[in-house]
């Protein structure tokens, strides 16, 4: 008997090792917990929608428009550190409300804010260029505009008001009411704009721009940047150059390689430091949570022009 036993034993066959999947479960539970977050999602939007509208009626006094409320914000957070030096972290709330009705009876456009960080603004910019391309392929980039209604779109200025609120002890509030323009001439896109704030440390200012993009193909470009600021507090002008080839790796990915200089006016205009940079941009889920990773190599004068690493990471989650 102990023979066959040991018999039986010798020849049972073992099942090899197979991966074990997650329980069916789990991942009901993690869909359930998506499904749930852009139903969240969806709900403050519509709340804000119908809060801004009730501002937009009371500001008019009756509806002047069948255009819908499409306000939205933002929550950005950002975390960032250099060598030597501690992590720094702070999050913003960006509002962008829409008014229909008072752009109806100011006869004026109100338009999307435009992001000022250059690391934020440029691979959005990419990824909507992108889709509009996609939408319009009988478009011929290298035909340029006939006549000169290039001009025009140009000198036709949209206007956008920003509140913003970062959430610091104390909290600190900013406004911006600011103009741009866009036109395109062939491959060349120009992009002009102005800007008024008051920022919460940097008090009343002007932040000027005009930018020229050179589109390589659908999936690469040049940008320059130029860039100035000024601020009146303390009679402070900043101005930034930069050039910066974007590449658009697929829907969700894309990639940023740039150098950008900073020059100043305190105590007399000069080279305040310039940097290298790479970023990455990955879209989680399409207009809901995009993230940022930014690593740059910083020069400035203040250490005579010794490079300094560092990085940054940015999640941006918009309702």
């Amino acid at each position: 008997m102990l023979t066959s036993l040991a018999s039986q034993a010798n020849t049972k066959k073992v099942d090899p090792i197979e991966p074990i999947d997650p329980p069916i479960e789990e991942q009901a539970v993690e869909r359930d917990y998506m499904g749930e977050f852009i139903e969240k999602n969806k709900e403050i939007s519509s709340w804000l929608d119908r809060k801004v509208e009730q501002v937009d009626l009371f500001l008019v006094g009756k509806s002047k428009s069948n255009i819908k409320n499409n306000s939205s914000f933002r929550v950005i957070n950002s975390t960032g550190s250099f060598e030597g030096d501690n992590f720094k972290n702070n999050t913003t709330i960006s509002i962008n409300p829409k008014l229909p009705n008072l752009e109806r009876f100011l006869r004026i456009n109100l338009s999307t804010y435009v992001e000022r960080d250059a690391y934020l603004r440029s691979q959005r910019n990419l990824q909507d260029e992108n889709e509009e391309l996609q939408d319009q392929d009988h478009i011929d980039l290298n035909q340029p505009k006939e006549n000169l209604n290039w001009v025009y779109e140009l000198m036709t200025f949209d206007a956008y008001f920003e509140p913003r609120i970062q959430l610091s002890d104390p909290l600190q509030i900013s406004n911006t009411l600011g103009f741009k323009s866009q036109t395109r001439i062939g491959k060349l896109q120009i992009d002009p704009k102005f800007e008024f704030f008051a920022d919460a440390t940097k008090g009343l200012g002007v932040f000027k721009a005009l930018n020229f993009t050179y589109h390589l193909s659908r999936s690469f470009e040049f940008r320059l940047s130029n860039e100035g600021e000024y601020e009146d507090r303390i009679n402070k002008y900043t101005v930034n150059n930069g050039l910066t080839l974007n590449q658009l790796v697929s829907d969700r990915n894309s990639l940023g390689y740039g150098v950008a200089l900073t020059s100043t006016n305190r105590p007399n205009y000069h080279l305040k430091s310039y940097r290298t940079f790479v970023l990455w941009n990955h879209t989680f889920y399409k207009k809901v949570i995009d993230f940022q990773l930014i690593p740059e190599v910083e020069f400035e004068r203040a250490r005579g022009f010794r490079g300094l690493a560092g990085v940054t990471f940015n999640l941006i989650v918009s309702f």
